[in-house]
């Protein structure tokens, strides 16, 4: 076994038991791997507490943390569909009137492009509205009513979704840090 390896289980034996349990929680917001794991769940194995044990008491994952986690990774999707279809969306409101005066310009293909647009703007409010829906169900998972201005970021929705989405992002993964 290498040495680091070694003093590792050494400062694991040393550590409080409500530590360890602590670490086998929570071991995603510490940075731990899933081996580091295994290692604090052999040392508290040694020492008489088992992972049914740990189960039964509810201590052996983090639910919040998984719920939590769940629902930022459909906010981030959602939000990344929004964002990346304005810039299409944009295009089609430029390109529709330049190509409507085409002397070959057919009510096929404005048809064509009127519900290309549509479906478009369609998609993009959908994940826009669900990627604030998101938002609401993150912080209430967490157990905080407040939503730091998501209200705003529904109805102002594309001009200053940019610099809202990334804010929000940054403040939802500053809360999944804190969860235990």
């Amino acid at each position: 076994m290498p040495i680091r390896v070694t003093n590792q289980i050494e400062r694991l034996k040393q550590m409080e038991d409500h530590r360890l349990i602590d670490g086998v929680k929570n071991y995603r917001q510490y940075g731990y791997s899933k081996e580091l794991r295994g290692e604090i769940l052999s040392v508290l194995v040694e020492r008489g507490i088992s992972e049914e044990e740990l189960r039964l008491g509810g201590i052996f994952d983090n639910i919040t943390y998984d719920r939590a986690l769940d629902i930022y990774t459909s906010y981030r999707r959602n939000s990344l569909i929004a964002f990346c279809l304005f810039p299409l969306i944009l295009l089609v409101n430029i390109a529709a009137p330049s190509l409507s005066d085409q002397p070959d310009f057919s009510l096929t293909l404005f048809l064509a492009l009127f519900f290309v647009q549509f479906g478009l703007i369609g998609i993009h409010l959908v994940c826009i509205i669900q990627s604030f829906m998101d938002q609401n169900q993150f912080y209430r998972s967490i157990g905080r009513s407040e939503t730091d201005g998501s209200v705003l970021y529904l109805f102002l929705g594309m001009p200053v979704y940019i610099f809202m989405y990334m804010d929000f992002r940054k403040q939802m993964k500053e809360q999944m840090s804190m969860i235990r």
